[in-house]
């Protein structure tokens, strides 16, 4: 016989981050210990009004270990960016789950070549008459150009969400992922 389990509230834990501008590769390790302590396996919620380095940083720790994280636009909005729970959950219908669900993750062996992709450059490009519509064209894009890589290297700093949401779909495709803000600065190693 089959036991139905009742439904959860989920309450998300707020996460603080700081602003990094330029870490060494102890600091990045450091700032992923804590954010794994501040989480501590909940359901968590970032802010896009953080730095999108922290914020990638961030999401890379909270993926490994929360059941599901949130991200809080500055609008107010909130979307769910992975959905990694083993139980039925009641979330707030304010947020949007649309995203979570876009990517399911995919295991490769195999990992050959690498990609620069302009985040910003994407999401410009990228047709919907709303910014959800051109979020998701943007995600299409993205999707199949990143599976099966050895190194993934995320240009750009405007479209916080999109970057977010490529980290989540880069899991079990991409062996490693850095960022930099513009052609000019410095790669950053986030996994």
């Amino acid at each position: 016989m089959n036991e139905v389990r009742p439904a959860v509230k989920v309450k998300y834990k707020r996460i603080e981050l700081i602003d990094i501008i330029q870490p060494a590769e102890s600091f990045i390790h450091h700032f992923k210990e804590d954010i794994s302590t501040q989480s501590f396996g909940q359901e968590s919620e970032i802010y896009e009004k953080d730095s999108l380095l922290s914020l990638l940083l961030a999401l890379d720790a909270l993926y490994k270990i929360a059941s599901e994280t949130v991200l809080i636009l500055n609008n107010s909005d909130k979307i769910l960016l992975y959905d990694n729970q083993v139980k039925p959950v009641i979330r707030d219908e304010s947020i949007n789950i649309d995203f979570a669900y876009f990517s399911e993750e995919e295991y490769l062996d195999q990992r050959i070549g690498d990609l620069e992709i302009n985040i910003d450059q994407i999401f410009s490009q990228s047709v919907g008459l709303t910014f959800y519509e051109k979020l998701k064209n943007a995600l299409i894009l993205i999707k199949n150009r990143i599976k099966g890589l050895n190194k993934l290297l995320l240009i750009g700093s405007e479209i916080k969400p999109l970057f977010l949401l490529t980290l989540i779909m880069s899991f079990g495709t991409v062996h490693k992922v850095f960022y930099k803000q513009s052609e000019k600065s410095e790669e950053i190693q986030i996994r």
